[in-house]
């Protein structure tokens, strides 16, 4: 049995449906047996997983359905007459299948089921509200509607759950590659002694994040990649590790949770990569929810292979001058026109040279010429008056640095 069936199942069984129809009728001074069959079978048509998905307990979701049909069943009764065709018609066939046997269990006594079509079912109580609307109320407790709360109750999905959103930015990760040439994993940690920022260099400041049932991605811009693959195929795959039990495979037996269209963007002396996602609703669900993160380890493929992005940061060391110069340690493999960002950048008289250390330090960061393989030069920055000796913390390429934009769905 899947385990959508079992989640019906314990929802949908006999007992459940008398609890709900009981809630209803402490409102209603009597509900008719095809008002009672037909909740029944109502109920079981939006027993969908993306219903269920959005409570953190199934006796959240009774209570919630309970007070919703309590509180939009205060209308007067009337009876009438109708005949065991109407009946079938109404409540056993309303989507063009047998009546269930729950439903049958439900009917008292005086509904002869499997009587002849034209049987006179006698003082049935229809609602003074139609048969019609009914339905469509119990039909907006579904996922199309779930989301506003079901029409304003205070008991609806925004009163269990909230929504998280998320972007991690390659600049600020945890810096934990042996080979950073060689980085195909781009990480972030959680800090469980700060819950409420994700650390490294600057925090981004978030909600704690636990219980949670969804995580969907947005577009994304990537630097510039050389590799064939992509520019054959232009699509790129993301796979994030704390999630390795979700997720899809390729037939080529390649694991990812989400797959992207992609784009170049040039724009005079820029270039990126516009990942889009492919499919409209890019929602991944989790069942049962995520108890606690602690770590986000995010890596993209060609789909078929992992991508290798390279250094996005350096040590170096600075020359001073009217143009300043900087020597990394390793090659950088930049471009004339690229951005940069120095990280750390002071002299040995940071009262005097308060004002070029200020702009040294700019979160914007710098343009820059002049390449060699382990040198480049920044015009924009006349360092030539600042007090020996200077030093730099970390030389970080900005045109390498892109953003994720997640979002995560979680139970308060």
């Amino acid at each position: 049995m899947s385990r959508f069936s079992q989640i019906k199942d314990a929802f949908l069984n006999e007992d459940s449906i008398k609890k709900v129809i009981n809630g209803v009728q402490k409102k209603v001074k009597k509900l008719s047996d095809v008002d009672v069959a037909n909740i029944a079978h109502t109920m079981e048509q939006i027993a969908t997983v993306d219903f269920f998905m959005r409570f953190d307990s199934l006796t959240k979701c009774r209570e919630y359905l309970i007070n919703e049909l309590s509180t939009k069943f205060p209308i007067p009764v009337i009876e009438e007459d109708i005949t065991y065709a109407e009946y079938s018609q109404r409540v056993i066939k309303l989507d063009g299948s047998p009546g269930d046997s729950h439903v049958t269990n439900l009917i008292t006594s005086n509904v002869e089921v499997g009587g002849n079509d034209n049987d006179k079912i006698q003082k049935v109580s229809i609602s003074g509200e139609s048969l019609q609307n009914i339905l469509t109320m119990l039909k907006q407790l579904g996922p199309s509607q779930i989301s506003s709360g079901g029409g304003g109750s205070s008991n609806g999905y925004n009163s269990y759950t909230q929504t998280v959103e998320l972007t991690l930015d390659t600049k600020n990760r945890l810096l934990s590659e042996s080979d950073p040439s060689t980085r195909n994993s781009i990480n972030w940690v959680y800090s469980s002694s700060n819950t409420s920022n994700w650390i490294q260099g600057s925090a981004i400041s978030i909600y704690q994040i636990t219980q949670i049932f969804s995580i969907d991605c947005g577009i994304m811009y990537f630097p510039m990649i050389e590799n064939t693959t992509i520019d054959e195929f232009k699509q790129i795959s993301m796979f994030i590790s704390e999630f390795s039990s979700y997720g899809t495979y390729t037939t080529s037996n390649v694991r990812y949770h989400f797959l992207f269209s992609v784009e170049k963007v040039t724009t005079p002396g820029s270039g990126r990569l516009k990942l889009i996602p492919v499919h409209d609703n890019t929602e991944m669900l989790f069942e049962p929810a995520i108890t606690q993160l602690s770590t986000l380890s995010i890596s993209f493929a060609t789909p078929f292979e992992k991508i290798i992005f390279g250094r996005d940061r350096d040590t170096a060391t600075v020359t001073i001058g009217a143009t300043t110069t900087i020597t990394t340690d390793n090659p950088h493999g930049l471009n004339n026109g690229d951005l940069i960002a120095l990280v750390g950048f002071t002299t040995s008289n940071t009262a005097t040279d308060n004002n070029t250390i200020i702009l040294a330090n700019s979160v914007a960061g710098f343009t820059i010429s002049n390449m060699t393989p382990m040198t480049f030069t920044i015009a924009s920055l006349d360092t030539s008056t600042v007090t020996l000796p200077v030093s730099v913390t970390t030389v970080i390429y900005l045109s390498k640095r892109f953003i994720i934009p997640l979002r995560f769905k979680s139970f308060k």
